[in-house]
């Protein structure tokens, strides 16, 4: 397994990193709430847990895999002290270089496996070059299809007003949909 309880003071994922025992994926890293550490995706030790992770899921027979949540690599750079454009650019990068890594090592074990991402339709422009950069151009190749988790107006600047799209979804549409499926 991937958790060691001795990396925090309580055993848990949310608990405090033990400095000198836990990873450096994990280490320093920003708390997510309830959901635990946001883990240094760039971080070459945990990029393996993932990818092997995911293999053992194909290995078992699952047709397809399932990553949430990418719109992290946001999280990571709002707590490394934001900026603009780049300093989001190896964020995102960093992030779909570690889904494409992870389709090209599940489509290995089986060519046809099936890679979902809960999504943050903002990843493809969120880099230097934008959609047309090699790193969006190769996430777009590695993914079959984009879940809109939470998109209908929570993340958006306003409320949602019923029969308007929010502009995470028209995103979506435009810079993910002529790759991938939209699931809402």
């Amino acid at each position: 397994p991937y958790w060691d309880p001795a990396w925090t003071d309580d055993g848990t994922d949310t608990g405090n990193p033990v400095a000198g025992v836990a990873p450096l994926w994990l280490d320093g890293q920003p708390l997510a709430g309830s959901f635990g550490y946001i883990a240094d995706i760039s971080d070459p030790d945990w990029q393996t847990i993932v990818i092997n992770r995911a293999i053992e899921v194909v290995q078992q027979g699952y047709t397809g895999i399932y990553l949430d949540d990418v719109g992290r690599y946001y999280d990571l750079f709002v707590a490394a002290g934001g900026g603009g454009l780049n300093e989001l650019t190896p964020f995102a990068n960093a992030m779909m270089d570690l889904v494409v890594a992870v389709t090209e090592a599940v489509r290995a074990v089986d060519p046809d496996a099936y890679v979902v991402v809960n999504g943050d339709p903002y990843i493809v422009t969120n880099t230097l070059g934008g959609a047309g950069s090699a790193e969006a151009t190769a996430f777009l190749s590695a993914i079959d299809a984009m879940l809109l988790d939470n998109l209908f107006g929570v993340r958006d600047v306003g409320t949602y007003t019923a029969g308007t799209i929010p502009a995470a979804v028209t995103q979506a549409i435009n810079q993910i949909g002529p790759h991938a499926q939209l699931l809402a």
